[in-house]
């Protein structure tokens, strides 16, 4: 029988219903070698994001101290 995959998927995430549809698979394809190598700005966003840490601008519009 083998693989089995569904041809189509629905989701809701928050209020919003999402569809995916397979319309092809294939096995064993060869890939370009640079399938997977991110663009130079996309590389840049967790090195961005451990500054902003350090510096205590990530998420502070979401923070609210409670402590009394």
């Amino acid at each position: 029988m083998g693989v089995q995959y569904s041809p189509k998927s629905r989701i809701e995430i928050r209020g919003q219903q999402r569809t995916v549809e397979i319309q092809s698979i294939k096995h064993k394809v060869e890939m370009p070698k640079d399938r997977f190598i991110f663009p130079e700005d996309i590389k840049a966003i967790p090195a961005k994001n451990k500054t902003d840490q350090r510096q205590g601008r990530v998420g502070e519009q979401n923070v609210a101290d409670d402590r009394t």
